[in-house]
């Protein structure tokens, strides 16, 4: 199996037995696994040695499963019973994909559905044990509502982004304003024995406050919705309402 194009940190593991009998007896798998998924899946879990094998091959998934198993729609399986696959998750060749596109791109941009489909899967089989449930009801439905917390948290994915615009801010000044009168004085004086107006003529400053109002172009940081979570929660909601009972009809207990 080529290792180029495969989990960005994948190793190469070997399976060598299955959850069925009918996997039981089929030859060795080459299982790929990732240290950003086992973080996932440890968070959920709340534990620290949880392992997240990935199948790349449709074939080789079939065979985990007794024959007339439609596999194709069968998106990841742990096996809460089972020693040796103790706080093991098994994922399906299309989750591996969804998850390989995101790990080769670093962005869920343009394979939103299908990683929103990787990422439920993922979160769901963490459920089974953290709930050590084998309730699928209630398992995708604590998928579905944690969802958006593990998609901020373990998948980058902000619930919010911000934006900067520009926005005309105004600006107040105040000035002084010298303003200039003239004084007119009148007084009565006698010249010559007779008594005359004599007018005196004075300028006189004063001064006034006038304000004005200017506007000036200021950058402005606001935070908005994240399109990318917002949709991204939006595929998780729409994949959940339309699995088949039991998995559409529970109700998360923590």
């Amino acid at each position: 199996m080529r290792v180029s194009g495969k989990l960005a940190s994948g190793i190469v593991v070997v399976l060598l037995a299955a959850v069925t009998p009918a996997a039981a007896a089929a030859a060795s798998k080459q299982i790929w696994t990732s240290d950003t998924l086992n973080g996932v899946a440890n968070d959920v879990a709340g534990t620290t040695d949880m392992s997240v094998l990935s199948e790349d091959d449709a074939n080789e998934w079939a065979t985990f499963f007794p024959t007339g198993t439609d596999s194709e729609n069968v998106l990841g399986f742990v096996s809460l019973q089972t020693p040796f696959l103790y706080h093991k998750i098994v994922l399906a060749p299309f989750v591996y994909s969804a998850f390989n596109s995101w790990f080769s791109a670093g962005t869920q941009q343009g394979n939103e559905y299908a990683f929103s489909v990787a990422a439920m899967s993922l979160i769901h089989e963490a459920f089974h044990w953290r709930l050590f449930s084998g309730d699928e009801s209630t398992v995708n439905a604590c998928a579905l509502k944690y969802f958006p917390y593990y998609l901020a948290k373990d998948f980058n994915v902000a619930e919010t982004t911000t934006q900067t615009t520009t926005q005309d801010v105004p600006v107040t000044t105040t000035t002084t304003v010298p303003l200039t009168h003239i004084k007119v004085t009148k007084r009565r004086v006698k010249m010559h024995g007779t008594w005359v107006i004599r007018t005196t003529r004075s300028s006189v400053t004063t001064y006034r406050s006038e304000t004005t109002t200017s506007y000036v172009s200021q950058p402005v940081t606001t935070s908005v919705a994240n399109p990318l979570f917002q949709t991204l929660v939006a595929d998780a909601s729409d994949f959940y309402t339309h699995q088949p009972p039991p998995y559409n009809a529970g109700t998360c207990s923590v």
